[in-house]
């Protein structure tokens, strides 16, 4: 009974850690996105903070993810 509760907390720590290098991910893939947009003309900065504005979500969900693994 001990060891099937084992492997049962090991696969939400598999899938969690998942999660958690998804979230970095999604976090590299904005910042490339923004500073693609930033760099462009003067329309592509106003689309630059617009895509900045996912990281008021990304980031706490990144952060949670990261505190679930333990």
């Amino acid at each position: 009974m001990l060891e099937y509760k084992h492997n049962k907390c090991l696969f939400l720590k598999i899938i969690l850690t998942l999660y958690f290098v998804l979230f970095i991910s999604l976090n590299f893939y904005i910042a490339y996105k923004i500073l693609q947009q930033f760099l462009g003309d003067g329309w592509s900065f106003l689309g630059g903070f617009f895509i900045s504005t996912a990281y008021i979500f990304i980031l706490p969900l990144t952060f949670l993810s990261f505190l679930s693994i333990k």
